[in-house]
């Protein structure tokens, strides 16, 4: 090399300026002769050890959580059909002695686990899980004792009252999800029992509580202690509100008999509630200090969910106008919806469902959230195999419809797999 002075200061320069390290000027170097080839230094292969040992202990530890959280289930499947079978021969008194020990050992044995034992986390994290769930068994079983109804939705409030603070109090979100989950039951069985609501209305109300726990995931974030329950709540919040449009695009939903949810201050009062709570969550995702990027998708996603509950809420009151007269062939007439109108809200809905999971995907995508890019790849999915059931499916012989659903679901399935990984390895570089 002609220049090699030159050469050599021109990469002494880039060290000094930070542009390459020793190594690499080392390296480039050598490959012209100018110096010794380096040896690999010991720092930069413990570094790529480290980070392959992380990423195995990373999947080593959702492993052993998938296995010990189904080995909880069995325990306490087993647990149940043990105290089922014997339930006439134990004793009053040793009934309530074997419910409240057990969910109370389970307790403190995931405690110790989870807490002092710092090589079994997931381990006791499943065990705090099965000692929520034995809650329930045991508040249902000792109101069982005591002759007061089973199906009493205060009993499922009760549960929920019970679990849901040691959910903060353990740091648990298992106990998070199962504490939402029952809330979830009480609304429904307190609607459906009391209230006589059917299933259409009250996906009216999940739908604005699927908003309202995606703003009180966005709450959680303001405070550093609650912080990691936030993924939680907007998570379980988008399910609702995915699983909602899906269920407004089918035609079951508008050939339920009507009822009147507003008809009682109970549905009245959750039904304001949710609605006040739904607009505080668009307006707390618009004037957050987040990225621009992710807090538009957040704000879009949020206003295009609520712009489907307002749309659902006229709906649920002018059902009746777009019904018509049946006569069965017994000469019974009954009312039906038209079918302009179901394919108006079959059309509508399933729009509704495919902007929605495609802002869950971008939403996860740009805060590197992975449940968000799962459950939105999902429902996307099961719009694009209800498009096919609804209209390839009615026209076509059954077998051809048969075998092209298949071959689409299969190369379908293949294609977006390979694009959830590379989303998902692109956030990952980008943390």
């Amino acid at each position: 090399m002609s220049n090699t002075p030159d050469f050599k200061k021109e990469v002494n320069s880039w060290k000094k300026e930070g542009i390459i390290e020793d190594y690499q000027a080392e390296r480039i170097l050598a490959k012209y002769d100018l110096a010794k080839a380096p040896k690999t230094p010991k720092k930069t292969q413990k570094v790529e050890y480290e980070a392959e040992e992380d990423h195995h202990h990373h999947r080593s530890s959702k492993t052993i959580a998938v296995i010990s959280t189904l080995g909880a289930i069995l325990v306490g499947i087993g647990v149940i059909l043990f105290v089922a079978s014997n339930w006439r021969a134990i004793p009053d008194f040793a009934k309530i002695i074997l419910l409240f020990g057990t969910t109370s050992a389970t307790y403190f044995a995931g405690w110790k686990l989870k807490f002092d034992k710092p090589n079994y986390p997931a381990v006791g994290e499943s065990l705090l899980l099965l000692a929520s769930l034995f809650v329930g068994a045991t508040i249902f079983l000792t109101a069982q004792i005591y002759n007061v109804p089973a199906n009493s939705s205060f009993l499922i409030l009760l549960w929920f009252l019970a679990i849901a603070p040691l959910s903060y109090a353990l740091s648990s979100n298992p106990i998070l999800v199962i504490s939402i989950l029952t809330f979830a039951g009480w609304m429904r069985a307190e609607l459906g029992g009391y209230f006589n609501a059917n299933f259409f209305s009250t996906m009216l109300i999940f739908l604005a509580f699927g908003i309202s726990l995606y703003g009180a995931g966005q709450l959680h974030k303001m405070f550093e202690k609650f912080a990691k329950f936030s993924i939680i709540y907007q998570t379980v919040g988008l399910i609702y509100i995915l699983f909602s449009f899906f269920f407004f695009s089918l035609e079951i939903g508008y050939r339920m008999p009507s009822t009147d949810l507003f008809g009682s201050f109970f549905a009245s009062a959750i039904f304001a509630i949710f609605v006040i709570t739904s607009i505080g969550s668009i307006v707390g995702v618009l004037v957050s200090n987040r990225s621009k990027k992710a807090g538009m998708y957040e704000f879009l996603l949020l206003l295009v969910s609520f712009f489907g509950f307002a749309v659902i809420t006229v709906v649920s009151f002018l059902k009746d106008n777009f019904m018509s007269e049946v006569t069965s062939p017994y000469r019974n007439s009954y009312l039906q919806p038209s079918e302009g109108f179901l394919t108006s809200m079959f059309i509508l809905f399933t729009l509704l469902l495919f902007v929605v999971a495609i802002g869950t995907i971008l939403v996860g995508y740009y805060k590197g959230i992975t449940p968000f890019v799962n459950i939105g790849i999902f429902f996307f999915v099961i719009g694009l195999a209800h498009i096919y059931l609804n209209t390839a499916y009615r026209f076509l012989p059954r077998s051809i419809a048969l075998i092209l659903g298949g071959i689409f679901l299969i190369a379908g399935a293949v294609y977006l797999e390979k694009k959830r990984r590379e989303l998902i390895r692109n956030m990952d570089a980008n943390e």
